[in-house]
Order: structure tokens, then sequence, then C-alpha cells
């Protein structure tokens, strides 16, 4: 009986150090030096990573929560802020970060496409590209290639007073993402994801070229048909073709497939149909954009569909 009782008084004593310990968790980003050899199998990274990591109680959640092997060596996990300090002093550990800086703002911030001028370097934050365009305190969208190195392109955001970067993949790259150590807050989204940013951000900053399209289309309504003016601010002769991400539950199409042009502020006129798909979910609306494209412009117009 007394055993028991002890038994019973130390479970006391554990499960609520338990708790709180868990309860006090944060993620942060341990950064290794790759030791000498070549590991063969996964396996052994994730064996090497998880010798770095505090011992826990049976019944604990999985302190690990990412392995990284590409790009950067090291991995990410749930630790206590005295566990992390801890790590910084072991043999092997280059950095440990937490996942959320201390100093970066709780506040929503403002988004901007570094491209949203028509500026192709611009757009994909070329090293001295930034220097006129507003990304100061900013959540910076920019396109990934033009012969510009992924961490170079955070570089250039940070230089000029950006606050975080979306790197966006090109259309050859689709959803095919890497894990970089950026000199700021970044991530990496796919290029389908990166035109709806891209579509947020313009209408955000107001800079849009031409207005954008607002749609309402009720269950029984047909298609709707706007038409459209482009102005051609390039070169005499420019050929821009168009890109269309759908809203979802609306079919979109647009006339002509291309425009040319042969003057500068020559205006060509097209037209875009819109109508609502037969399966379309309820919601109360999607987003997409329409963007004319040529080899040095970009005109994107945001599409909001509301779906009754």
């Amino acid at each position: 009986m007394g055993a028991i009782c002890l038994v019973t008084l130390l479970l006391m004593f554990i499960v609520p150090l338990t708790v709180a310990e868990e309860s006090s968790l944060s993620t942060y980003i341990v950064h290794l030096r790759k030791p000498e050899g070549v590991f063969a199998q996964a396996m052994d990274y994730d064996a090497w990573y998880k010798s770095f990591l505090p011992v826990t109680v049976s019944g604990q959640q999985t302190r690990m929560v990412h392995s990284y092997r590409n790009v950067v060596t090291g991995f990410s996990a749930k630790l206590t802020a005295e566990e992390a300090e801890a790590m910084k002093r072991k043999d092997g550990v280059i950095s440990v970060r937490s996942e959320k800086p201390n100093d970066f703002p709780s506040t929503l911030l403002p988004l901007a496409y570094s491209g949203a001028k028509g500026n192709a370097s611009s757009a994909f934050c070329a090293p001295g590209s930034l220097k006129d365009v507003d990304v100061k305190g900013k959540v910076v969208l920019c396109k990934r290639g033009g012969g510009i190195g992924r961490i170079d392109k955070g570089q250039e955001v940070k230089n000029n007073g950006g606050a975080a970067m979306i790197l966006m993949n090109d259309e050859l790259n689709g959803f095919s993402t890497i894990a970089d150590p950026h000199v700021l807050p970044a991530t990496h989204v796919s290029y389908e994801a990166g035109l709806s940013i891209q579509g947020e951000a313009t209408i955000a900053e107001a800079e849009l070229n031409y207005p954008s399209f607002s749609i309402t289309l009720a269950d029984s309504a047909g298609s709707q048909t706007y038409t459209r003016t482009l102005t051609n601010v390039g070169p005499a002769s420019s050929t821009y073709t168009y890109q269309v991400i759908a809203p979802a539950g609306v079919d979109v199409s647009v006339s002509p497939e291309k425009i040319v042009f042969t003057a500068v502020n020559q205006k060509q006129t097209y037209s875009v149909t819109f109508s609502r798909q037969e399966n379309a979910s309820l919601m109360p609306f999607s987003q997409g954009l329409l963007k004319w494209v040529s080899g040095q412009h970009e005109v994107t117009s945001p599409i909001v569909a509301m779906l009754e």
C-alpha cells in the first residue's frame, strides 16, 4: 500500500510538469554543420537529427516537426526556450532560431508585388531593382528565376526595408518548392498560388493598370460578358498573350487569344465571358485573375466572383 501511495504521489508531480512543459513549447529551426561523409539513406539523417533532441517522457508529443536535407542541413522541432539555449552549445550546431522572430510584428502587414509597375527586373527582385519600389515594412512577392539566386532576392527585399518575402514559382517549376536559409522571413509557394497572391497584392496597392472584374453569378444565371480596352505603353511593336487563373466554380473564356500592337498608345479591345459551372459548390466568393503578358510588360486584372 505504501508503494502504491508513493507512485501516486510521484505521478501527481510528473503529469503537471509534463503538461506545463508541452504548453511552453515553441517551434525552433536548428541549422547543423554536416559531418564528413555522405548519409546513405534518409533514415541516417533522421537518426542523427533526433540525437540532438532532449529525451521526452513517454506520451509526450513528437518533438520533430520537419527535417531538411536538400538545401540546408538541419531540422525544426518543438523546444522550450531553455532547451533551445542548451542546444546552441552542442557540437555541430550552427544556429537555433525561433520560427517566429521576436522582433516580427504581430499585426498583419501590407502585401506588395515587386513587379506591379511592369518592370521585369523588379518582378524578379534583381539586385538594385527595388530602390524605387515601395516595399518598406511590407511582405513582398518576388518571382523565381531571372538569373537571380533565391536568397539574393530576399537580400534585395531586406536591403530596401521589406519585412518578409513570398517567393513565387515560375510556370516551369509548378509546385516544386525549396527550403532555403533566407536572410529574412520567407516562404516559397507554387506558381498557381503565386498568381493568386499577385492578384491580391495588385488590388491592395491600387496600382492596377486596368480595372478588376467583379461579377455575381446566380445558380440559374447565364453567362456574363465584359469588354475591356488595352493601351500599348511598351514598344511600338508588341504582342500580348493572356493567362487566366479562373475562380473556383467559374469558366472563363477570352477573345481574342492574342493582341498585336503596331504603335505606341494604340488601343485594342478584348472581351471576357464568365459562366458558372453546373456542379459548382456554393461558396461566398472565389478569386482568380486575368493577365496579359508581352516580352517586357504585364497587365493584371483580378477577378472576384460572387456565387449565389
